[in-house]
């Protein structure tokens, strides 16, 4: 099975005001107030200015437009940028935190550290009982699309 997604994680209420400033994104709520934006290149693309070549440290789509954009929104609230790119239990994850317009955890990705539990962390996500990643409910997701989908179905 594979794992493969790019989302901000963020308060709801900074998620809101994200929400109002570029319409075209939406969030899914999770536990403890929480919200997940998925990112998708579609967007950097048509609302950042172009970076040339791939994302840094491995990531997919953390280019130096896409970190600025974080920098900007993290003066709303800390959040957390995460990706993973997992198929068949190998594969990889990175994470970065921003809050106040600075960055709070450099971009990580590694495939033997667990930076996305540790920016999970750095934003308040408290682990009760499990990791944070499962306390957010981010492993019922395997893609942005199932994201997109639950968002959708919220919706209704």
């Amino acid at each position: 099975m594979s794992h493969c997604i790019q989302a901000i994680i963020t308060s709801s209420s900074v998620a809101d005001q994200t929400c109002l400033q570029y319409p075209q994104l939406a969030y899914f709520s999770t536990p403890q107030q929480f919200a997940i934006l998925p990112m998708t290149a579609e967007f950097i693309d048509r609302e950042l200015e172009p970076s040339p070549g791939p994302g840094s440290d491995g990531f997919i789509l953390l280019t130096a437009s896409f970190t600025a954009f974080l920098l900007d929104l993290s003066v709303l609230g800390t959040l957390a940028y995460i990706e993973t790119d997992y198929f068949g239990g190998t594969g990889s994850q990175g994470a970065a935190v921003y809050s106040n317009g600075k960055p709070l955890m450099q971009s990580e990705g590694s495939e033997l550290a667990d930076p996305i539990n540790k920016a999970l962390e750095l934003i308040g996500v408290r682990s009760e009982g499990s990791d944070r990643f499962d306390a957010l409910g981010l492993g019922n997701f395997r893609s942005n699309d199932a994201i997109f989908e639950a968002i959708a179905q919220a919706k209704k």
